[in-house]
Parts: C-alpha cells; sequence; structure tokens
C-alpha cells in the first residue's frame, strides 16, 4: 500500500522498546510522524502541546492502566483517534476501551495486519478538513473535530 500524502502524527506510547522498534517504521511507511513515549506520565506530560493525530496505545503501563490513559484523553478532550495494540486478550477491557471511543483494540498477537487497516483508515480521515471523522461508539464521549 502506498504511503499517506501528508505527515500525520501518532503518538507510539508503549513500554516495550522492542514493540515500538518494530511499529515505528511501520507507520512511517504509512506516513505518520511518530512520537514515542515508554509511560503514561510523558505523554500525559506533554498533552496540552499534541497535535490532531492518532494514539495507539498499550493496555497494560508501567505507570497508568490504557484505560484511564483513554479516560484522560477523554476528559481533557484531546483530539486523538485511539487505537489499542495490546498484549491483553481480556474482552472486558476490548470492550470497555471501545465503549470509551477507541477506534479498534488489536491484540498484539494478532500482528501488524491487523493494525493496519485501522491506522490507514485514521490517516485518511487526518487528512481531510477538522470535519472528517470516524465512526465511534455511540456511548463514546464527544470531543472537537
Amino acid at each position: 500500500m502506498g504511503g499517506i500524502e501528508e505527515h500525520c502524527p501518532a503518538y507510539l506510547l508503549d513500554a516495550d522498546p522492542q514493540v515500538a522498534d518494530e511499529l515505528q517504521p511501520e507507520l512511517q511507511r504509512l506516513g505518520f510522524a511518530v512520537t514515542r513515549f515508554a509511560c503514561a506520565g510523558d505523554f500525559l506530560a506533554r498533552s496540552s502541546t499534541l497535535r490532531r493525530g492518532c494514539l495507539i496505545l498499550e493496555s497494560e503501563l508501567p505507570d497508568l492502566g490504557g484505560l484511564e490513559v483513554q479516560e484522560r484523553v477523554n476528559r481533557q478532550a484531546l483530539p486523538l483517534y485511539l487505537v489499542y495494540f495490546s498484549r491483553t486478550r481480556e474482552v472486558a477491557t476490548a470492550v470497555r476501551a471501545i465503549q470509551l471511543g477507541a477506534v479498534d483494540f488489536v491484540c498484539k498477537m494478532q500482528g501488524w495486519s491487523r493494525l493496519q487497516p485501522s491506522l490507514l483508515q485514521i490517516a485518511r480521515v487526518l487528512r481531510q478538513p477538522q470535519r472528517g471523522r470516524l465512526r465511534r461508539h455511540p456511548y463514546a464521549p464527544a470531543w472537537p473535530a
């Protein structure tokens, strides 16, 4: 698949440097400009400077759980489309993430090929004027375009 015409911000929040090392070049091939974070605290400390983009999130972080990070993103109305790429296979966690507005929840064992379609969809929306949005779960909190 071809790359994205414009670089879209992607924020990769995963404590495992091996996963981040593997994902970063794949994301760059799709046209994302990647900023990596190893812990939720570092990511949230920079939240006021984040541009409209995509957050790829692990649900099991050393300092905060992914769902707590997602709830803070929602409370702060950060303009981020959120996708989980997670070790956990807990159905309850995945369901809650989608209810809170995540675009997708992919288990790492499913691999990059399962994550890629959601990221391509997000990139297409990010390249549109800010009125472009992905369809979200009906109970997901609203946030600005």
